[in-house]
C-alpha cells in the first residue's frame, strides 16, 4: 500500500499517533505476537483517510483510531499482506493474539458490532460453500444479507448488506435502499460515494453529452477523451484492466468489431482503469490490441463516469453523445454496432 507523502496526511498521521498513545477515546486495535513477530504493521482505514506503517515493539503494538460512530472501518496487515484483520470503528477495545499462523480475537466494551461482523461473516462462509455445491442456495446469500440489512440500518453492517443488495438494483432501487438507512449511517463515507455515483451515471446517461477527463501519461504529456470523443467519428470506448478477466473475455468481440467497422466512421479506444501502465502496457503487447489507448488513469475514469465494475463499454456519437451504454458485450455488440454503421 503507497503512503501518502502529503503535509495534511502527515499531520494527521502525527495527530492520531498522539491520540492512540493517549488514551481517550476512539477504537484501541491491539495484537500481542506470541511468535512470528513482524517489524511493521500497516495501519489503515480508507474512510478516514489513514494510511500508515508503525513499529512492533517488544512483540505488541497498539494503535487507536478515532471513533467515527460506527459507520466506518479500519484494518491492520503484516507479512506482506498474508495478513489481514478488518474491524469497525466503534469505540471498542479489540484485542489479538498472534502465534504462527493464527490469530485470536476479544473484543471488550463499544456496541459489539465486531463480534457480530463476525458471526455474519462464518454464517456467509457456510452458505457460500453451499453454493459452491448447490447454485440455486445463492437465493439464502441473498436473503441473509436482506436480513442483515433489516436488522442493521443504524451501522457498518447494514452499509456492507447494502454493497451486496445493491448488485441487484438499478440506481432507484439503490436509492430506495439508501433512504431506509439512519441519517448518520446515510451520511457514511461509503454511501455518499454511492450516491455520488449514481448521480454521475445520470449525467452520463444515453442521450447526454460526454464528460471529458485527462491523465498524465509517462512521457509528460497529457491524454484525454476529447482527444477521440466528438471528433466526427462513432467511438466505441472500452474500460478495461489487465487484471479482469471478463475484460480480456470480451477481445475477441472487440477485435471482430474494430476489424468490421473501423474506419473513416467508426474507431475504437480503450481506457485502462486502477491498472498499472506496465500492466496494461504488456496485456496490450501480448493480446495483439491495436486500437488506441489511454493508460494509467487509475480511478479518474470510473469516476467521473459513475461506475464500480470493469469491463464497461460506451457508444459515442460523432459529436461526443453517449449512444450507448448496454448492449455492447460478447455477441450483441456486433447486433448493437450494426445499428448505426452500415
Amino acid at each position: 500500500m503507497k503512503q501518502s507523502i502529503s503535509l495534511f496526511f502527515a499531520l494527521t498521521v502525527a495527530a492520531l499517533a498522539f491520540l492512540s498513545c493517549s488514551g481517550k477515546g476512539g477504537t484501541l486495535v491491539e495484537c500481542t505476537f506470541v511468535e512470528g513477530s513482524p517489524e511493521k504493521v500497516q495501519i489503515l482505514s480508507s474512510d478516514l483517510g489513514i494510511d500508515t506503517l508503525i513499529a512492533v515493539q517488544g512483540g505488541r503494538f497498539s494503535f487507536r483510531f478515532p471513533d467515527d460512530g460506527a459507520v466506518t472501518t479500519g484494518t491492520f496487515s503484516f507479512n506482506d499482506d498474508s495478513v489481514i484483520e478488518s474491524f469497525i470503528l466503534d469505540g471498542s477495545h479489540l484485542s489479538y493474539t498472534y502465534a504462527g499462523d493464527s490469530l485470536s480475537f476479544v473484543s471488550s466494551g463499544g456496541s459489539g458490532l465486531n463480534l457480530r461482523m463476525k458471526e455474519y461473516d462464518s454464517l456467509q462462509g457456510d452458505i457460500y460453500r453451499k453454493v459452491l455445491e448447490d447454485p440455486d442456495a445463492y437465493d439464502e446469500y441473498v436473503e441473509m444479507n436482506r436480513r442483515m440489512f433489516e436488522e442493521n440500518k443504524d451501522n457498518f453492517l447494514g452499509v456492507r448488506a447494502f454493497m451486496i443488495l445493491s448488485q441487484f438494483e438499478d440506481d432507484e432501487g439503490q436509492e430506495r435502499l439508501i433512504s431506509e438507512l439512519s441519517p448518520s449511517v446515510q451520511r457514511s463515507p461509503r454511501i455518499m460515494k454511492r450516491l455520488v455515483d449514481i448521480n454521475k451515471r445520470r449525467a452520463t446517461a444515453e442521450g447526454a453529452m460526454f464528460l471529458d477527463f485527462e491523465v498524465p501519461q509517462t512521457d509528460g504529456s497529457i491524454k484525454r477523451l476529447s482527444d477521440y470523443v466528438g471528433k466526427g467519428k462513432y467511438i466505441l470506448v472500452d474500460f478495461w484492466a489487465s487484471w479482469c478477466g471478463p475484460c480480456i473475455a470480451e477481445l475477441p468481440y472487440l477485435k471482430a468489431a474494430f476489424e468490421k467497422y473501423s474506419g473513416e466512421d467508426f474507431d475504437m479506444v480503450g481506457v485502462a482503469v486502477s491498472d498499472e501502465v506496465a500492466d496494461s502496457e504488456k496485456a496490450v503487447s501480448e493480446y495483439g490490441i491495436p486500437w488506441n489507448q489511454i493508460l494509467g488513469g487509475g480511478i479518474i475514469p470510473s469516476s467521473v463516469y459513475g461506475f464500480n465494475s470493469i469491463p464497461q463499454a460506451y457508444l459515442f456519437a460523432p459529436d461526443g453523445t453517449i449512444l450507448r451504454k448496454t448492449g455492447l458485450r460478447g455477441e450483441q455488440l456486433d447486433l448493437t454496432l450494426s445499428e448505426y454503421l452500415r
